[in-house]
Formats: C-alpha cells, structure tokens, sequence
C-alpha cells in the first residue's frame, strides 16, 4: 500500500555509555545491571489531521507489521473496541503497543496512525515502524570518548554482529545481555552506543569504543603453590585476527629443575555462534620430575614398574620420582541454556617419563592417550570470598597406555565444595573430592596425597599414591581488613583458567591474562567475564591433584557493602588479609580402620594471591610454616 506522506525517518538516539568490567573483576552482568529502558526520542507526525471529538471505532487495521504479536494489539484496544474514542484513548492504546517494542528489545520500533476512524470509515489504520539493521560501525575513540583521526578498530564488525545476537537486514533489536556478552570478551575498556537512522525503514549501530592492548609480552618470576621458585616468559594475545580468540606461547623454567616447560595454546570462545560451544588446542611440555617425593612414607605408595611391593609405614625406601609430560590435546566446551554449567570434552596423547632420583627399572617412558569428558556446576558468589553457592565438578577419564604392557584404564573424580555466610563477613567453606580408579590403573595417574592441595600437614605425596580415595577440606574464612570485605577484592583466576603444564603457577607482578570462561567460555561469558564452570585440563594436571580451573563467572554481588573495617586497629591501607582456619583429612579404601592422614592449622591470604599457613598433622608428630600461592580449588 502506498502512502502520500510516508513517515519521516527517525532521528539518532542514544543507547548509552557502558564501561568495561574490571580486568579482573566478574563482570558479565555489570551491564545488566545497570540496563535502562530504551526509549527513542523521536515520534512519527500523523499526516492525516484527527476529527474533533468521538468517532465510532469499528476496526483496526496493522500495516507492515512483522515482530509485534496480534494477541498484543488486540488486548491493547479491545477496551475501546466497538464504542465512540477520542484520540487520548487511541494513543493510550497505541503506548501500550510502543511499550511492548521496548520491553521486548526493538527501541527503535513503533506505532503511528495513518488514518484515524471518520464518519466515512470507521477503520485505525496504522503503520508499523519496524526499521531494519543497516550496518554496524565502529570509531576509534580515546579515554575522553573522542574519535581518534587515523585509528582504526582491530575487531571485526561480524564478531560483534554475532555477539550481539543481530544480522544485517534483520529487525533491529538491542539487548542489554548481548552486550554484556561482548564487554565480557574483556577487549574493551568501554563503549558508547548510538543508533542513526540510515532512512525511514533502515538504521545504522554506532560503537565508539576504546580497544585494550591485547598482544603483549610479559617476563615474570614467581613461587608455585608447593613453594618452588620460577622464572618465566609469555606472549599473549587475546583478539588474534580481531576475532576475540587467543594465542598463548609460554616458557618456563624452575630452578630446581634441569628441564624447562611450556606450551602453545589457541583458544576460540565462539561467543554468540549459534551453537555455543568452544574449542582449545594445545602443545604442551611440562616439567616436574625434579620434585623429590619424600623417601619415609606411610602405605600405598606402589614403584613405577609396577611391583606389587608395599612399602611398611616408617621403613625408608629410596622411591624418589616424579613424572615429565608431553603431548596434545583437543579440547570441547559447551555451554547449554543454564550459563552455570559447562560440558567439556579433552581428547589428549601424551607421553609420561618416570624420572626416579634412584631408579627403580629402566622403562621410564609410556605413551598414552587419554579421552576426558567432565560437568561442572558453579553457583558460588561473590568469587573472591564465597559466602553462598556451590562448585560441583564430575570428571570420567578413559585411556589406553601403549608401552609393552599396555592396558585400558579408567579413573573418575568428583569434587564438591559447599560455602555458607556466617554473620556479616565470615564464611564456612567445605569442600569433598572422591576419586574411584580401575585396579590397573597406572602410577602416573594415581593420586599422590599430602600437600597444600588436600592434606596441608604434609609434603606433597608424602602419604602415598592411591587409586581410590577421598579427601576433605573444611574452611572458617573471616576479612580483617576492609579490602578483603567481599566484593572489594578483585580476583586473580589466571592460576585457575591456564594451569598449562605448571600446576597452578601464577606469576608476581604481571597482568593476568583473562579467561571470560572461563571462565574459560563457552559462548558465554559472558562471562567472562564469563558465568561460573569449572573444568580440569587432563594434559596439565601433571600431578593428578585437586586443581580446578575455573572460568567464570558469576555475578559478584556482595553481601555487605558498609565498607567498614572489621577491625577497628587495621589501617585501611594495609592489603586484603582475610584469616583462616581450617583442618584436612585423607581415607583411602586401602586403609579402611582409620584415615590415612589428618590435619589443621591457621593461615593467612594476603592480596588475594599469597598465603601463609601454620600446619600441624593430628597425631602431632609434624609441624611446618608454609608459604605460597592461594589454593582455589576450594
């Protein structure tokens, strides 16, 4: 149908301003919670004059219309129907209309009359205003939000046109979860969005964005979680090709160790495909044979060939030995609707050499290969000191070792952590992991317990590998000082989203390249910053221990805002400190009369990165100082 006054194209509107989350703060749903009703200011001119008083309202006719329900004109106007109107109450009905385009994502869309009922026809006519997406333009801008003459935008138009959920020449729709998605990408410091009109019935997407640095080399140093000294180098870039994927080349060497490790990673989120899931490939080498297991352990611990021997409690024995990995792997995340869980598949070929300080036989060498799938839950919040939610983790392992007496193993994990709020600040966090292996399953995959990961009054592998065990964890976490309180303390989830053949090393002084993902993501993030998952890298988990990676993330809302110190007679520039109280046990089904080993003490987390523990095993024949990275498996 043709018009002899079409409508007018709509002037530009503004969508707002919204900054990028934190480097290393939550923030997916920073957006959403600051979403605001999106209201074009502009109004379409009725060409046709309205009648002075009531007219008979017999029909309503919608032309053009294409996403605005019939059901919802109809209950907009079923009160007036059939009676003499006057136009307050047509354009009562009409809001109602215009309202629903806006509560349902289309602020540029709307109603406006044609003609109005007369004594010759008795009919609304009415236009349906539903402009279409022109295109998506970004403009380099500064940290004032001017445009920078010359610059241009690394990232492409059609990962923002994914991400956001839109396709050009579709109707034009905005929501404020699409671009949560793509701030959660975390290669944005912030963005203005406009929208132009192109013409009556198409309209032009704006981003004025300001890009973060995301190719870069970082040297570094720093302690493992176990106390062991490194040094290290990365190169990191988060938006390879302007496609938000990344490449991840690290070197690393330990001074305990004559070899040196790392890894080449490359990672796609695929955030707002259709399909939501991601894809990481993996080289990786890592280096770990030079940490000495303790000579004098307790039973379980079985030799690398093997032998069926068990060592007796209190006898030395000269097994000393660590394993080296090589190898690669293929890795699946999916995230279905619910942005709590995370699927995730790894396919990994590796080779594992025993490397014994004394030997114990000659075939130190196995190659295998191993197919992993795990589920994971997250609900915990805020992430930097939990006080609500769980993490739940479910991960079954399938592999095949092919030296001469290769067998088909299998292996599964379940790790379960619960956190309760105690008062205003203090929590109570409890954490259980089981583990259930198949009798043949072989050393290098057997859990070596004792260590800051389960039983912290003990060295690391000090009581024994086993195949079946549990281990439990129970935490009593209260702030000392108001950067501790939670919310104010951001959080550092490197060491968990790239375990990368280092066992959750984390390195002093450099800025944390951010997972979304996790949290790692898979067609999140958001969350990245993205919702919470957790999920196990089988090649990287070297030592077999209760290392989680999680990608996150969830929305950080914290309990208490007040803002005041817990302790009157802490300076409020002293670092976040938060103590802890705690005590650990060991079971194992190879020693059903009493655990294998049990443990407390006292700590303290400094900055949210380091932590400093006072440990005494339970029959109270052994105390240490201990002092490393924070634990975040729990």
């Amino acid at each position: 149908m043709a018009f002899l006054f079409p409508p007018p194209p709509p002037p530009p509107f503004h969508l707002g301003t919204f900054p990028s989350p934190s480097p290393q703060g939550p923030s997916p749903a920073l957006p959403i919670r600051r979403r605001r009703t999106l209201t074009p200011a502009f109004t379409i001119s009725n060409p046709f004059r309205n009648p002075d008083g009531n007219t008979f309202l017999g029909r309503v006719h919608v032309l053009e219309r294409k996403k605005i329900p019939l059901s919802v004109i109809d209950s907009a106007f079923a009160p007036i129907a059939k009676q003499n109107v006057n136009r307050k109450q047509v354009d009562a009905a009409i809001d109602v209309c215009n309202n629903w385009f806006t509560e349902n994502g289309y602020p540029c869309s709307r109603l406006s009359i044609v003609t109005y009922p007369s004594i010759f026809n008795r009919t609304l006519a009415l236009y349906s205003i539903e402009p279409r997406l022109h295109a998506i333009r970004l403009v380099a801008v500064d940290s004032n939000g001017k445009p920078v003459e010359g610059a241009s935008v690394v990232t492409r138009v059609d990962l923002i046109t994914r991400v956001l959920g839109m396709k050009r020449d579709d109707i034009f729709r905005w929501t404020a979860e699409g671009f949560a998605s793509l701030m959660a990408l975390g290669i944005f410091e912030s963005a203005d969005v406009q929208v132009k009109s192109v013409s009556a019935e198409r309209v032009e997407l704006v981003l004025n964005v300001k890009e973060r640095p995301t190719c870069r080399v970082e040297p570094g140093a720093g302690i493992t979680s176990d106390g062991r000294m490194y040094g290290d180098v990365s190169f990191l870039d988060n938006n390879f090709r302007g496609k938000a994927q990344r490449i991840r080349i690290e070197w690393q060497k330990r001074l305990d160790s004559p070899r040196a490790a790392g890894c080449v990673a490359f990672e796609d989120m695929r955030i707002g495909a259709r399909i939501p899931f991601s894809y990481k490939i993996r080289a990786f080498r890592d280096a770990n044979s030079s940490r000495g297991v303790p000579a004098t352990r307790s039973i379980g611990l079985r030799r690398p060939s093997g032998d069926d021997e068990v060592t007796r409690r209190g006898i030395e024995t000269p097994l000393r030995y660590e394993k080296d990995r090589d190898g690669a792997m293929l890795e699946l995340g999916y995230r279905p609707g619910s942005g709590n869980w995370l699927l995730l598949l790894n396919s990994v070929a590796e080779s594992v050499q025993a490397n014994p300080s004394e030997r114990a036989t000659p075939d130190t060498s196995i190659f295998q290969t191993v197919l992993q799938s795990s589920i994971a839950h997250m609900t915990r919040f805020p992430i930097d000191c939990p006080r609500s939610g769980h993490m739940l983790n479910v991960e079954s392992s399938i592999g095949k070792t092919f030296n001469e007496a290769g067998t088909m193993f299998r292996n599964t994990v379940v790790r379960l952590a619960q956190y309760v709020g105690v008062g205003p600040y203090a929590s109570i966090a409890a954490g259980l992991n089981l583990g259930i292996g198949s009798d043949n399953l072989p050393w290098h995959e057997q859990k070596s317990l004792g260590g800051v990961m389960n039983v912290r009054g003990y060295d690391y592998g000090e009581l024994g590998r086993y195949k079946s065990f549990g281990t439990g964890r129970l935490e009593l976490r209260v702030p000392l000082t108001r950067g501790a309180l939670p919310g104010a303390v951001p959080e550092d989830d490197e060491s968990e989203n790239e375990k990368d053949g280092k066992q959750s090393d984390t390195s002093a002084g450099k800025d944390i390249d951010k997972s979304a993902t996790q949290q790692k993501t898979s067609g999140t993030k958001g969350g990245s910053e993205k919702t919470p998952a957790v999920q196990n890298d089988k090649g990287a988990n070297a030592e077999s221990e209760d290392s989680t990676s999680v990608s996150k993330h969830v929305n950080d809302a914290p309990a208490n805002r007040s803002g005041k110190v817990i302790s009157p007679g802490l300076l409020d520039s002293l670092p976040a400190l938060v103590g802890v109280l705690f005590g650990d046990i060991a079971v194992s089904n190879e020693q059903i009369r009493e655990p294998i080993g049990m443990s407390y003490g006292v700590g303290v987390r400094i900055g949210g990165i380091i932590t400093m523990n006072w440990t005494r095993t339970m029959d109270g024949r052994k105390s240490r100082l201990h002092f490393g990275l924070i634990d975040r498996s729990l």
